[in-house]
């Protein structure tokens, strides 16, 4: 019995051996690939890279391997989607709190982030793909859940401050109410050239009288 537990724990280190090594031999060939893209693909190349390398000094080969693929989609111009519940087991009240986050960075991309805050956006989706793998292990992942998050916000928020400069209006700030009433409506006609617009009811002519 004795001989059968030391052959077995044998096989078990040879077998841990061997996932290090091929979880450590992705990440070098995801580390060492030229980027294709812009500043999007090679900063969520470069985060990749970084949570694989995390993951595997946790001794977590797996995930340590599919970041390191996740990488290296990056790298080839065509960066991979952020995680959803298709690709990680995560129960339905956990995705219920966390997929406000990615619907934020949806509406980021919507209003042109990946444009004016590229590396934000691949910040702010490396984070929310770190909180996803965290939550899908979650019991001893509270910490690792909250700094997933936490630089997932720090990306939105800035991006978020880079689109209202984008703007010219201060972070924050809110969209000026459009001008109402007649004075409104009229000049509203006149610079679209027409000769004529309705307003309450009544058609007006634009002409100025002299």
């Amino acid at each position: 019995m004795r001989i059968s537990k030391i052959l077995a724990a044998g096989a078990l280190a040879a077998s841990l051996n061997a996932c290090a090594i091929t979880s450590q031999t992705e990440i070098d060939s995801a580390a060492g690939l030229s980027v294709k893209g812009g500043q999007f693909e090679r900063t969520l190349h470069k985060e990749y890279i970084k949570l694989a390398v995390a993951e595997n000094k946790e001794g977590d080969h797996p995930d340590a391997i599919y970041f390191a693929n996740k990488a290296s989609q990056a790298a080839s111009g065509k960066a991979p989607k952020p995680d959803t519940r298709k690709q990680r087991q995560i129960g339905k009240k956990d995705w219920k709190k966390a997929k406000g986050g990615l619907r934020r960075i949806g509406a980021m991309k919507d209003r042109g982030g990946m444009k004016f805050a590229p590396v934000e956006m691949a910040r702010a989706q490396a984070g929310w793909d770190c909180m996803m793998q965290e939550l899908e292990e979650k019991i001893g992942q509270g910490k690792d859940i909250k700094a997933c998050k936490k630089a997932m916000n720090k990306a939105l928020r800035s991006a978020a401050k880079k689109y209202w400069a984008s703007l010219g209006k201060p972070s924050g700030a809110k969209a000026a109410a459009p001008a109402t009433g007649f004075g409104a409506a009229f000049a509203a006609a006149r610079k679209a050239g027409k000769a004529s617009f309705t307003f309450g009811g009544n058609e007006y002519h634009t002409r100025v009288a002299k």
